[in-house]
């Protein structure tokens, strides 16, 4: 079944805000041709929540005092026996229960994006998670299937990370982890995707780049982290897998599993270092 959000989300803001306001129009010349034995007015909680999702609840209130200020001058023009204290009573009656909804459908779209992006975050260094490590692959799979140009993924496991964790407990286990995060934020170009992947686990996508400059850019990298635990005198060193695709393969765990493989051959062969390969 079709996601409403999902769909509405595809849609131009411009269109829905015409649509909305066409939509609008429609109801208020409904209401001022059926009279006042029968309303519309529930309807018009429609337009003012597809303004209200997909642009912001300033929008959503605006709309809603247009839709009030047009209701209440239809009802006037109708009938010309109306008491306009009424009229204008009723019409902020109508306002202030459209208002409430507007507010709430804010709070619940708020809440809505900060799920979503807890779901894809890991909590405790704020990287992507390992489901949104995977889908960003994908993604740029993808489009090297298209268009060309290579992959790299450097799968990085912290060495000596248990001895630091039984030693200075886990409170100083998950500063070190964080501070990997902060190290690799601040070293990798805007396009790069660090990520966790759980434990002592990372891993970074560097899209576009060749075998020469993958290979500079984690040793650089590897120098920096190195730095940081050397600066806080924790014994953690990095073994690092570092695959470079110059053509994509079939999936995004095909990628990551050859570079934990690199990653755990350079563990056998003594840690601390880099094992690269190239993949055509």
């Amino acid at each position: 079944m079709p996601d409403p959000a999902g769909l509405l989300e595809q849609i131009g803001v411009r269109a829905v805000v015409a649509f909305s306001v066409a939509l609008l129009a429609l109801l208020i010349l409904g209401d001022y041709a059926i009279g006042r034995e029968l309303s519309l007015a529930p309807l018009y909680l429609i337009p003012v929540l597809l303004v209200t999702w997909k642009t912001s609840a300033t929008m959503g209130v605006a709309v809603s005092m247009f839709a009030s200020g047009l209701w209440a001058a239809a009802v006037l023009q109708q009938d010309g026996r109306a008491i306009a204290a009424y009229v204008l009573w009723e019409a902020a009656i109508r306002l202030a229960t459209t208002v409430l909804f507007v507010v709430l459908l804010s709070n619940l779209k708020a809440s809505l994006a900060r799920a979503s992006l807890l779901a894809r975050k890991d909590s405790l260094t704020d990287l992507a998670n390992r489901g949104s490590f995977y889908e960003l692959v994908n993604q740029e799979m993808s489009r090297c299937k298209r268009y060309g140009g290579a992959i790299s993924i450097a799968f990085i496991d912290l060495d000596k990370f248990k001895a630091l964790n039984d030693r200075a407990g886990h409170d100083v286990g998950d500063e070190a982890l964080r501070v990997v995060a902060q190290t690799l934020r601040a070293q990798l170009r805007s396009t790069d995707v660090p990520a966790r992947l759980g434990g002592d686990e990372f891993a970074v996508m560097l899209p576009g780049m060749d075998a020469r400059g993958a290979s500079q850019a984690t040793q650089i990298l590897q120098s920096r982290l190195l730095s940081a635990m050397e600066h806080r005198s924790w014994p953690i060193t990095f073994s690092i897998g570092l695959a470079t695709f110059t053509k994509a393969p079939d999936s995004a765990d095909e990628m990551i599993k050859r570079a934990d493989m690199l990653m755990y051959q350079m563990k056998r062969e003594g840690k601390g270092g880099i094992s690269e390969h190239v993949f055509a």
